[in-house]
């Protein structure tokens, strides 16, 4: 029998923790098959009840203040392990992960190094960020024994920035929570995500002034949070509601409450939220900034490529329900080719081969 290969996940597995990242890494590592993984994962309070029961999941507290990382010293203590005996660091990033890659071998650790690419550059946010946070981010991509990309985007914007091929392996959903129920007379459109530039919430605000008589409601926060809020009050947007991040259960409920899912960001690897709508049922309008893989146009939902086309399928989506009826039924068909459980034997195919070199 082979052992177990044992990896170390560089992620916070925290149940309130709503990056990106942190996100995937928990569903992984609630997903590896226990007979042939061990796996190491961080938190600071309160870790995902599901991991508590999970024999070959290590779960390991690091130094917090009123729920919040002591920063050095949080950063210093999960730098300490990840030359903790191990198989394979998952994900090395920031600077602990340029500090462990740059003298992995100069301390005789041998465990391979695995990084997934979630995101574009240059994004707004890429822009934002020092030179030396540029670097580090660079240098841990190049310095990796195996990266991937969670889109075909990504794939071709890690090529086009780093000269680095990578294979995909996409974000999950779960279909078995993410699912369809009857839709309310009441129409409504649904925006999650956080409230930044690049994401434009606003227009979702736009549109519930051009269609008064239909409930919108956007799920998050961010700098644009006051903004939105004096936008609601300024223009007397009754039909609008805007609340912060909400527990999945909650999240669930308010997709099948939905009847469509708005997303006008101009800047995506590959959101996840709209391939869990599309799980839930939910028609989806997107822009084609990023050639989104979680819609197929005219069939699931419409990829758009400006605001007044954006309008106008939306409005399409409001006057035809057996439209939107039939396509909530494809795009949940769509979602289904994303499951984590498919998602994760990728994963697990991805480990196995690392290992075996």
């Amino acid at each position: 029998m082979k052992d177990r290969i044992r990896i170390i996940m560089s992620a916070f597995c925290d149940e309130n923790n709503y990056n990106a990242q942190n996100l995937n890494a928990r569903e992984i590592t609630y997903r590896l098959d226990p007979s042939k993984f061990d796996v190491t994962i961080f938190y600071l309070n309160n870790p995902d009840r599901r991991l508590l029961s999970q024999k070959n999941v290590r779960l390991v507290k690091m130094p917090s203040i009123n729920e919040k990382p002591i920063h050095f010293i949080t950063f210093l203590s999960i730098l300490r392990h990840f030359f903790d005996k191990g198989d394979i660091l998952f994900f090395p990033r920031g600077l602990g992960g340029c500090l462990y890659l740059a003298f992995k071998r100069l301390l005789d650790d041998e465990k391979i190094t695995i990084f997934s690419v979630e995101c574009v550059v240059p994004a707004p946010s890429w822009v934002q960020l020092s030179a030396s946070a540029r670097f580090i981010h660079r240098f841990n991509l190049h310095k990796c024994d195996y990266v991937y990309s969670n889109s075909k985007y990504v794939a071709e914007n890690v090529k086009e920035y780093y000269g680095l091929e990578t294979p995909v392996i996409y974000t999950g959903v779960d279909t078995k929570i993410f699912t369809p129920l009857p839709r309310k007379d009441k129409l409504k459109i649904l925006y999650v995500g956080s409230f930044q530039q690049r994401k434009r919430p606003f227009l979702v605000l736009e549109a519930a002034k051009r269609f008064p008589k239909v409930e919108f409601e956007l799920i998050g926060s961010g700098p644009l949070q006051g903004m939105l809020l004096n936008m609601k009050k300024k223009f007397k947007l009754n039909n609008v509601q805007i609340r912060g991040h909400l527990p999945l259960e909650e999240l669930v409920s308010s997709m099948q409450e939905a009847d469509i899912f708005l997303f006008p960001s101009i800047h995506e690897g590959f959101p996840k939220v709209t391939i869990e709508a599309a799980a839930t049922g939910l028609p989806v309008i997107v822009f084609d900034n990023y050639r989104p893989e979680t819609v197929i146009d005219d069939k699931t939902g419409f990829i758009v490529k400006d605001v007044e086309e954006m309008m106008e399928k939306l409005e399409t989506l409001i006057e035809d329900p057996s439209l939107r009826h039939e396509m909530g039924i494809k795009a949940r068909e769509h979602a289904k080719k994303f499951d984590w459980d498919i998602v994760v034997k990728q994963w697990e195919k991805a480990f196995e081969m690392a290992k075996e070199k």
